[in-house]
């Protein structure tokens, strides 16, 4: 999971940060069941890590894209398409209708490599904060 923390540590960079526990409780969810979750592995190194899960929260067929995430040594270097890559095979496979996800606002490298995948903006996250 340090990898998992990583990821969403990096999207403090752009003002968002998910709660964790819901995203380790998702992704220990999604491998009880059978799903895979692909990583990459360079010179015995894990380079990157590719969440993508099936929730019973969610309708059949829609897969949810928790993340994608690259160690910053092997950005820019395909990882992370190859492994976006594998993972919509998997989920052809398996059956799913669409994959959806996010990108943080600023994150221009995420929208593009996800552009680059065949995901297309279909609507706005909005959020409101509540509390302090």
């Amino acid at each position: 999971m340090e990898m998992v923390d990583s990821m969403f540590r990096d999207t403090e960079e752009y003002g968002h940060r998910p709660t964790p526990d819901i995203v380790e409780s998702l992704l220990n969810t999604a491998l009880l069941s059978g799903q895979s979750i692909f990583v990459a592995e360079i010179d015995g190194e894990l380079a990157g890590l590719c969440a993508w899960v099936m929730s019973p929260a969610l309708q059949y067929g829609e897969v949810l894209a928790l993340g994608t995430y690259v160690e910053p040594g092997y950005r820019k270097t395909g990882v992370s398409a190859q492994m976006r890559k594998a993972a919509t095979a998997y989920w052809t496979d398996a059956g799913a209708k669409v994959i959806t996800g996010s990108v943080d606002l600023g994150n221009d490298a995420g929208m593009l490599s996800m552009q680059s995948n065949g995901f297309s903006t279909t609507a706005y996250l909005m959020e409101k904060k509540l509390g302090d």
